[in-house]
């Protein structure tokens, strides 16, 4: 497969509605025991400790910063260096506790086999995670943590005060200021639970709007579906990435529940021109209509003008645009030219992506033979 394909996959996975048991950087919250400011800290349940202090529990008269991460999470990453520095800033007045959560994706991964992974990235990070590092058991950091505060996303970290309750919940880059306060004993409490009351009402709003989606669904009827989807793209529409996303999400149940050409590709238009100087949302999409949908619901002149953008966008260098290009071409029956920007995508390949890209080629080029064996 891939490797734009598996992103294509990624993408598609973590859509909004309906909900499903999905992967990634944001996922779904479906929950009606809400966490907030000033309540109680939940237990933390942990598969495998693998470096730091010990922890047996909260302590009274201690603050803990409980953040949550993943091995395949770029933020999440790119905060170790200022959780280490936050961790020798304050030393014994405040834990650090990193833990790993959403590490469950590969099914054919056993526990022995996600342990050594885990730990081997961890002593990889070195000095980055100077700090407390674990695996929650039994996605129990997303269950009891993440999901009762309305948090959908990581990193995401939780300050703990002396009392073990909860002071703060948000990104780890933005809490030097509540971590100050909370230590020295000038947190305001009641602003903090004010501020954190309005996420969970909007995590409840949205809970209730996810319910109407599936019954929409499940009911047949996409007239009321579609009209909620465009509600909702309105809502975020100041959050382009997430914008995007229920657009191509618009876009695929058009093809796939409503199975009407037209509108979909009215939504793919809406998409194209919101990404227009986003080489890639054009690749995605043109990936998505060349590679994953029926010959009947293809569009390819729509797939190769999106397509071609994006080459334009990238000065034709990025070998995965390339590559759909490629595709776009092959579908058409234009093979010559299939066959030719697919050798280019092989040619400006990374190592690790020549074997995808020239397993594509021969495949052209056997096809090719078979189709002129006898002209």
């Amino acid at each position: 497969m891939h490797r734009y394909k598996k992103l294509i996959l990624f993408f598609l996975s973590v859509l909004l509605f309906p909900t499903s048991d999905s992967f990634g950087q944001e996922r779904v919250i479906e929950k009606e025991n809400w966490l907030t400011v000033t309540d109680l800290a939940p237990t933390i349940e942990v598969e495998s400790w693998f470096k730091g202090h010990q922890f047996e529990g909260f302590k009274k008269d201690k603050v803990y910063v409980v953040e949550c991460w993943a091995t395949w999470c770029g933020p999440c990453i790119r905060a170790f260096p200022h959780l280490t520095d936050l961790q020798k800033k304050y030393k014994d007045k405040v834990l650090f506790l990193g833990i790993g959560v959403w590490e469950d994706n590969d099914k054919e991964e056993t526990n022995e086999m996600r342990l050594e992974r885990i730990g081997r990235f961890v002593q990889e990070q070195g000095d980055n995670m100077g700090y407390t590092v674990g695996l929650e058991r039994n996605k129990s950091m997303a269950k009891n943590w993440l999901a009762p505060a309305a948090q959908n996303g990581i990193p995401c970290a939780f300050i703990v005060d002396r009392s073990s309750k909860v002071a703060w919940i948000g990104h780890p880059m933005s809490m030097d200021k509540p971590l100050e306060e909370i230590v020295n004993g000038s947190w305001d409490y009641e602003k903090a639970k004010k501020e954190h009351e309005k996420v969970l009402k909007e995590a409840k709003e949205d809970k209730k709007m996810r319910s109407e989606f599936k019954i929409a669904k499940e009911t047949g009827n996409w007239s009321n579906y579609l009209s909620m989807m465009d509600t909702y793209i309105d809502k975020n529409k100041d959050d382009v990435r997430q914008a995007q996303s229920l657009r191509m999400q618009k876009f695929m149940t058009c093809i796939m529940e409503v199975k009407n050409k037209t509108k979909a590709y009215q939504c793919a238009a809406i998409f194209a021109s919101k990404g227009w100087n986003n080489s890639s949302d054009l690749n995605m999409i043109s990936w998505t209509i060349a590679d994953e949908l029926d010959k009947e619901m293809q569009d390819l002149d729509f797939a190769l003008w999106v397509g071609k953008r994006a080459c334009e966008l990238t000065n034709y260098k990025d070998s995965m645009i390339i590559d759909t290009l490629a595709r776009v071409y092959w579908e058409q029956g234009v093979h010559r030219k299939a066959i030719d920007w697919q050798q280019k995508a092989l040619d400006m390949a990374e190592e690790s992506s020549k074997a995808s890209y020239k397993k594509t080629l021969d495949l052209y080029l056997g096809e090719f033979a078979i189709k002129n064996s006898g002209s």
